[in-house]
């Protein structure tokens, strides 16, 4: 039996291996290469006016840019910033806020466009994906608005003058080098941590301590009002992401649940999936790139900022059903 959770936590170790941790370093490199050229200014004016609102230096707009393409390799470039003294604690923490528009974003070609308005059809796809779009809108608004009046502007700027003057002078090849370089110190500390804390997770998952968040769903839905067939997708929601909008989207062509039931119901359950997202991945992940310091704020910070819209939202579609 220990030998089947062994290689049970082993086999979740895959994605870790061959996904996330060749993201990881690249992330990092890729990042102080970029520094290193000085093609910050060149890239991060795509996230311009965000950056310029939320007093935020260019490296942040780096990572804005880079969420689109990959979350772990944005999530690298802002901890190797963090590790480096290039943005301080209040500055990466307020990165994180402005990014998950980005983040969300990337999600829609990928996944909702092709797979949510098949499922959920035509106008309840695109209520569910609009007001998704929305929430996430919402929290890097909220994230431009902490920097706009948190952040002082000037030391921001001044701060990003002066680590400019740390950039190598050098040929093309020599500042690739120096990349490469100024990118070990951060991988020694990451690389570590990140294994340790996907290693524990592995475990939890396999011995499922994550499980027992799932029969909260019960009492939320009789509260709200909704069917009991609702607490089904809430429930699938812990086991498969795709598996709950089927469900969904089968309780709305039966007629069991109209589309605003059935997005609240969804909406419901990502609150759900959203704790145990934090715990499983978020909360180890942020732990992982930032330390547990910084990286148990970013994460818990998130969480609060990502909860409240949508039980804001989530309140508003409650007037409409």
């Amino acid at each position: 039996m220990t030998l089947d959770i062994f290689f049970q936590a082993l086999g979740n170790l895959e994605v870790l291996v061959f996904r996330i941790l060749p993201i990881v370093v690249l992330g990092i490199i890729l990042g102080n290469i970029i520094y290193e050229l000085g093609l910050i200014d060149k890239i991060s004016v795509l996230s311009a006016p965000i950056i310029k609102f939320a007093n935020l230096p260019k490296e942040s707009g780096l990572t804005l840019v880079t969420m689109i393409a990959s979350p772990a390799a944005s999530y690298s470039m802002l901890s190797n910033f963090y590790e480096r003294e290039i943005l301080d604690e209040k500055q990466t923490v307020v990165t994180t806020f402005t990014n998950t528009f980005f983040a969300y974003f990337r999600h829609v070609f990928t996944f909702y466009l092709p797979v949510v308005i098949p499922i959920l059809g035509l106008k309840t796809g695109l209520i569910y994906i609009f007001v998704r779009i929305i929430i996430s809108l919402f929290s890097t608004l909220f994230g431009m608005a902490v920097g706009h009046f948190y952040l002082n502007l000037e030391d921001s700027s001044l701060e990003f003058e002066d680590i400019g003057e740390n950039r190598s002078n050098g040929t093309i090849k020599q500042k690739i080098i120096e990349g490469f370089k100024k990118s070990k110190p951060t991988l020694r500390k990451i690389v570590p941590r990140l294994t340790l804390v996907y290693v524990l997770v592995a475990f939890a998952l396999v011995l499922d301590l994550f499980e027992p968040i799932g029969r909260l769903a019960d009492p939320i839905t009789t509260l709200i009002g909704l069917p009991g067939e609702a607490s089904t997708v809430i429930i699938a929601r812990f086991a498969n992401v795709t598996a709950s909008f089927v469900l969904a989207g089968n309780l709305l062509n039966s007629g069991i649940l109209g589309s605003y039931e059935v997005i609240a119901t969804l909406l419901i359950g990502s609150l759900f999936s959203l704790f145990t997202h934090f715990l499983k991945t978020s909360l180890p992940n942020k732990i992982a790139y930032f330390g547990t310091n910084l990286g148990i704020k970013v994460a818990l910070y998130n969480w609060v900022i990502s909860t409240s819209f949508i039980l804001i939202i989530t309140f508003f579609l409650y007037f409409l059903m």
